[in-house]
């Protein structure tokens, strides 16, 4: 099978990274252990699937790079290098016997905007090989698990699990627009299948990289398009809360202590307070598309700039650290045509001192907005 004929259109200009990025590898008598498959414990991220061909360990593409928990976009010219050699795959109990299979996962999948930044897009091959090849079936995980802190535990032992909906939802979407859902293959936590051939799209971008393709964004307006099958509307002005979050038990490192207050002062210049995770995903796109000003906290959430409409304008309100986004999400406004308020000024962090010694190092941590006049200059500019 020649996957050369399935890229993506190219850059006018092209980074190193993006070269060779066009192709999926293949691999034969394959088997994907799924019998201790778990994301709640940080210790199993690096363990917790095993993927072999031919009795080797395959990581690369599976998982994340070890030392930097990226993607392996960095590399110029992608190649699959086997891992160890391992006879307890030929110990395995064999479940599901698979002829072929587009696999499409990454351990991160279960995060917003991991998910629409390196996972859905790589969806893109699979249309395209079904064109020569009907028969192979395309590969998920199910279901797909997301994890949090607990908001009680003080020990970040205890993790509460639930289903990141949003990412099935798009994954059923995109193969249903295709004519192709009659296809798909649920891969369930627990089971061992054995795949005779195991084909594994390369990630050939990131949230991480920016200067995505034309094509990346067409796919972005495929769930903007059925977005507008909703009938539920929305105000223009919204104010995104992450108090959803701890409503449901959640603890984030990077939460504004003081939203309540500052919503108060801008509530009555027409905003609307919206908590995303009363939404499915077409409803957030809908509200995206059809906002005039949309404020909120940096984070995952900021990557619906991909969804707007030109003209709309975005607010902020972040830890310095995330400064370091701006480029991306300049350009994401670029492209876009919407604006972009950044505003680090008047963020007041917190720290984490109520948590152990090991977590007071880390960058994400609570904060307290008191640069109200410069929210409100933002809105009237």
């Amino acid at each position: 099978m020649n996957f050369d004929q399935y890229t993506f259109p190219e850059l006018k200009i092209i980074p190193d990274i993006y070269k060779n990025k066009n192709k999926c590898f293949i691999l034969k008598n394959c088997i994907i252990d799924l019998t201790n498959f778990s994301k709640l414990t940080l210790d199993d991220i690096y363990n917790n699937i095993k993927v072999y061909s031919e009795n080797y360990r395959i990581k690369k593409y599976i998982n994340r790079h070890p030392n930097t928990n990226a993607l392996w976009y960095d590399e110029k010219n992608p190649s699959l290098e086997y891992g160890e050699y391992s006879e307890e795959s030929k110990n395995l109990k064999i479940d599901v016997h698979v002829d072929e299979l587009f696999f499409c996962y990454d351990y991160l999948e279960w995060n917003y905007s991991h998910f629409l930044t390196d996972v859905y897009p790589k969806m893109w091959y699979y249309p395209q090989i079904c064109k020569s090849n009907s028969t192979v079936k395309f590969g998920q995980i199910r279901p797909i698990i997301n994890y949090a802190n607990d908001v009680n535990d003080k020990s970040f032992i205890k993790k509460l699990s639930f289903r990141s909906d949003f990412a099935e939802d798009i994954t059923d979407f995109y193969l249903k627009h295709n004519n192709l859902f009659d296809k798909f293959l649920p891969l369930e936590m627990g089971k061992v299948y054995h795949i005779d051939t195991l084909i594994l799209p390369v990630p050939y971008t990131s949230q991480d990289v920016w200067l995505w393709n034309d094509t990346q964004f067409e796919l972005y307006n495929l769930l903007v398009e059925e977005s507008k099958k909703i009938k539920r509307t929305f105000a223009k002005n919204n104010f995104i809360s992450r108090l959803d979050t701890q409503k449901n038990g959640w603890y984030h490192f990077r939460y504004m202590t003081n939203e309540k207050e500052v919503y108060k002062e801008i509530e009555t210049l027409g905003f609307e307070n919206v908590e995303l995770m009363d939404l499915n995903i077409f409803e957030k796109i809908k509200l995206v598309n059809n906002s005039d000003c949309i404020i909120q906290q940096g984070g995952s959430t900021t990557f619906n700039i991909i969804f707007e409409s030109p003209g709309t304008k975005n607010i902020i309100i972040t830890c310095p650290h995330y400064a370091e986004w701006k480029p991306m999400l300049e350009w994401l406004c670029t492209v876009k045509q919407t604006k972009l308020h950044l505003i680090t000024s008047g963020v007041e962090l917190l720290g984490v001192d109520m948590y152990p010694d090991v977590c007071r190092r880390v960058l994400d941590q609570p904060f307290k907005f008191n640069d109200i006049q410069k929210l409100k200059d933002c809105i009237n500019s």
